[in-house]
């Protein structure tokens, strides 16, 4: 079942998201919505482990990890008994995350509130701000600031998500047996995770 703006629906929502029986949370979204905000915030309420799909993704010098390393790597958290993974990636296992996940969250933002949040960390990692990056990168201690070709290839996609890859996973989202939240706004994603009954 999915529930858009569930704010709206609280006392359906009490009754599907009971959080302290939820061991496997996806979270899906445009680069750019506060994907991993959100996750590391309902990490801390639940004790779930976290994963960031970025922090496999990308290696050192912003190279990528092999498309069917990436693949294998992510089917193998997913295949683990809790979890809470955050990212897109359509190429990263994604049908082994919506099937074996037991609650799916989709941060359904603007494309405007995403480009800005995607620039605004951008104009970070160009000063220094290295606790924005993934993983790998942070600890290296080479080349850590995007570069533009990098950065504006990821405008792009952010500017081109509601045309070609929301439909694609707003579809498959529409035949998961599990519950769906949707939010379209960041205070909705926020009032539920202050009103979480954990």
């Amino acid at each position: 079942m999915i529930l858009k703006n569930p704010s709206e629906e609280q006392a359906d929502l009490d009754i599907l998201v009971d959080l302290k029986h939820k061991k496997r949370i996806a979270i899906l979204g445009s680069p750019g919505a506060g994907k991993t905000t959100f996750a590391k915030k309902l990490s801390e309420l639940t004790h779930l482990p976290i994963y960031h799909i970025d922090d496999v993704n990308w290696m050192e010098q912003w190279k990528m990890i092999p498309p069917e390393n990436l693949n294998k790597e992510i089917f193998e958290i997913a295949n683990r008994s809790e979890w809470i993974i955050d990212g897109n990636y359509s190429q990263a296992a994604f049908d082994i995350r919506i099937a074996r996940a037991d609650l799916i969250i989709m941060l359904d933002y603007s494309t405007l509130t995403c480009l800005y949040q995607a620039i605004k960390r951008a104009i970070q990692q160009w000063f220094g701000q290295k606790e924005l990056l993934p993983e790998k990168i942070k600890a290296s201690k080479k080349k850590y600031r995007p570069g533009f070709k990098l950065s504006f290839a990821l405008f792009r996609y952010i500017w081109n998500f509601q045309r070609d890859s929301r439909p694609m996973v707003l579809e498959k989202l529409s035949v998961c047996s599990v519950p769906v939240l949707i939010f379209n706004n960041s205070r909705d994603a926020e009032k539920f995770l202050a009103n979480a009954d954990i």
